[in-house]
């Protein structure tokens, strides 16, 4: 009997170690593409919402909250930031008799960089650098705000709002 005994242990024994063997093999397979995705916050810039490549325009103005009506050319300007980080702002004026879309009347040019999540600096041609904090509604929209004076260090300074709409890539 304890002969008996000791073919049974063994055997359950037997069981509940090829049985761990099994469940060990089987974590492994499940937790093993874990350990081959990158979480570097690269991947973040790739598909995130917040870049501004591609060509905008201007689509809604409000001063300190009231919407103030686009000129008639305003909103035939555009504005194209490339992926190489250069940009280029063609602005149009109305001319008596002629329509906005014949006669660009400036062509401003620069860089462009992303100094953080939303901020960007920008460089124009002239040297003259800014700064706007761009906050992205989506893929195809952003806005940012800034002070009519250029600062904003007044008591009740002026606020204005500009909201661009993607165009193109």
């Amino acid at each position: 009997m304890f002969s008996f005994q000791t073919n049974i242990y063994k055997k359950h024994t037997f069981v509940l170690l090829k049985f761990r063997h099994q469940m060990r093999n089987l974590l492994i397979l499940l937790f093993l593409p874990l350990f081959f995705t990158n979480c570097d916050s690269t991947d973040t810039e790739v598909t995130s919402s917040n870049t501004i490549v591609g060509t905008w325009t201007l689509v809604k103005r409000t001063i300190d909250g009231s919407i103030d009506n686009l000129g008639e050319c305003e909103s035939v300007n555009t504005y194209t930031y490339n992926a190489n980080g250069t940009f280029e702002e063609t602005l149009y004026a109305a001319v008596v008799g002629s329509p906005c879309l014949s006669n660009p009347t400036v062509v401003n040019t620069g860089t462009w960089t992303k100094t953080f999540d939303g901020f960007f600096q920008f460089t124009n041609s002239n040297g003259d650098v800014f700064f706007r904090d761009i906050t992205f509604n989506n893929f195809t929209e952003f806005y940012f705000e800034y002070c009519q004076s250029g600062t904003c260090d007044n008591q009740n300074p002026t606020i204005i709002r500009e909201t661009y709409q993607l165009t193109g890539n």
